[in-house]
């Protein structure tokens, strides 16, 4: 049986060496990822401590950024407002904002299950969507404990619900378009802050988020094949990815 000498153990797989130089954490990643072409999906999901650059131009690094507090004090007096304005102007009655909350939460499940197995997850070998999958979630992968990217940021969640508006004003009578919208938002903001949680609160303060927590945690360091719901497991448990 041979002993393998110091060296040998210390040097790294061609494979694994071709990777390491490849990428320079010290650069913008936007230009470098794409590059790796079929090697990225391998090397994303090797998780790394610290946080890397996006882009060169800083007005467009801020965009990429969020602190979890940000999202809930942008989004909620919104929300609150479009609430009232449909309830005062006699639009939605109380019983059609009750109903119209619940259907918009569970609509949002379906949507961040949905994007991340089937959007997040998908994999390409264009050097353009792999880079552009990096800045989605990749570098969530790669990064897990980036306190400023553990939360989507305003600007790209705002286009996002501006979306879900147009798409919800046009599909729904408008006693409830403005109501399920809302509750959608809030299965958002609720699925941001769990998420957060998840990742950076380290004494969880109920058995169901350290449930939430394990689930998570197989889902980034074991299988990312798994495990796709955050807030819920509802629709891994249909789909049979828990």
């Amino acid at each position: 049986m041979s002993v393998a000498t110091s060296t040998e153990v210390d040097k790294p797989a061609e494979h694994e060496r071709a990777m390491t130089v490849s990428i320079d954490r010290n650069k913008p990643m936007w230009g470098q990822v794409g590059k790796l072409g079929d090697d990225y999906w391998e090397w994303v999901h090797k998780a790394e401590p610290g946080r890397v650059r996006f882009f060169r131009w800083g007005a467009l690094e801020v965009l990429t950024v969020s602190l979890w507090w940000v999202g809930p004090t942008f989004f909620l007096p919104i929300m609150v407002a479009v609430l009232w304005s449909a309830y005062a102007s006699g639009i939605s009655t109380q019983a059609d904002i009750v109903s119209g909350l619940c259907l918009g939460f569970a609509l949002w499940q379906v949507h961040e299950y949905g994007a991340h197995r089937y959007i997040f997850h998908r994999e390409t070998s264009k050097p353009t969507l792999i880079a552009l999958h990096f800045i989605l979630h990749g570098s969530h992968h790669k990064y897990p404990m980036d306190k400023y990217r553990c939360v989507f940021p305003v600007a790209p969640a705002g286009a996002l619900a501006a979306l879900w508006w147009v798409v919800l004003s046009y599909l729904l009578p408008g006693h409830l378009s403005a109501t399920v919208w809302s509750g959608m938002l809030l299965g958002y903001l609720s699925y941001d802050l769990t998420h957060y949680a998840l990742h950076l609160n380290y004494d969880l303060p109920s058995d169901f988020l350290r449930v939430l927590r394990a689930r998570h945690n197989v889902h980034h360091y074991k299988d990312p094949d798994q495990a796709f719901g955050v807030s819920s497991e509802i629709f891994d448990v249909l789909f049979n990815t828990n």
